[in-house]
């Protein structure tokens, strides 16, 4: 059985939250581990939450 969608990115919201640096490479390595336990998980879609945690702002913002 897999987890809920929610607790999942509740459970990456948290990680992120927690994850003090402002270092680039640090940034993208956690986005790249976060991303494969998404897909461990089933979870298709961050809905925006690593592209606000990285960058600060939603990807579609300018698009």
């Amino acid at each position: 059985m897999r987890p809920q969608r929610s607790t999942v990115l509740k459970a990456m919201k948290t990680t992120l939250a927690n994850f003090d640096t402002s270092e680039s490479e640090e940034r993208d390595q956690i986005l790249a581990y976060l991303a494969k336990v998404m897909h461990i998980c089933g979870v298709e879609s961050s809905s925006e939450l690593f592209n606000v945690w990285r960058y600060g702002f939603p990807y579609g913002w300018f698009f």
